[in-house]
């Protein structure tokens, strides 16, 4: 195999990282936020090292705040994972055709995702 091709392996591993990343964050954030949007009036916010007042806690819905990313969190990941399809990109792009032929076209080309 070509250099090209191992650029383009390693690329590619880098943006399935930092996609699988992304993707993990957006669903803390979907688990956290869901219930809340559901019927935030029965829901309870659960924080490690914070208490909450038990009489709030019976028949209420806890919502665990532990795994709540963070803007910054979000922001980064999505900085992350643009810039790894964007190398991924370029690096299937340097590939001969022989090479592209041999590999599975990458998720940010196929019509559906």
């Amino acid at each position: 195999m070509s250099r090209e091709f191992d650029d383009y392996i390693a690329n590619k591993a880098a943006y399935d990282r930092a996609t699988n990343t992304i993707v993990r964050l957006v669903e803390d954030l979907r688990q956290f936020a869901e219930p809340i949007l559901d019927d935030w009036a029965t829901c309870y916010v659960e924080v490690s090292g914070q208490p909450t007042p038990m009489d709030m806690i019976n028949g209420r819905q806890k919502v665990d705040g532990s795994k709540l990313p963070s803007v910054a969190d979000l922001r980064n990941a999505l900085l992350t994972q643009f810039n790894a399809q964007k190398e991924a990109s370029q690096a299937w792009e340097a590939l001969s055709p022989q090479e592209k032929a041999e590999l599975k076209t990458p998720p940010w080309l196929q019509k559906s995702r």
